[in-house]
């Protein structure tokens, strides 16, 4: 799944990503200082998917660009019962 919504910015400090602003396809995140971005759990992202889609299998993937405009460094973290594959 990639880019069923509507892109989402962010002007500084840590977030949590919900899964539909994942859905979006595009975040993009400007910060002055560290942060993170801490994705939604499993369970929300995959109703999200259920939702949006025919319905999702094992194996199917959500493609998100999350974009770091900002001068210092994003760390991105998996949500409750996921895990991240880059």
């Amino acid at each position: 799944m990639a880019g069923t919504g509507v892109p989402t910015s962010f002007a500084s400090g840590s977030q949590t990503y919900t899964a539909a602003q994942l859905g979006g396809g595009i975040i993009i995140h400007a910060n002055a200082g560290a942060a993170n971005g801490t994705l939604d759990t499993a369970t929300n992202i995959v109703n999200y998917m259920n939702a949006n889609s025919g319905g999702i299998a094992v194996g199917d993937i959500m493609q998100c660009f999350v974009a770091n405009t900002g001068s210092a460094t994003l760390t991105i973290i998996a949500g409750s019962g996921g895990a991240l594959e880059c």
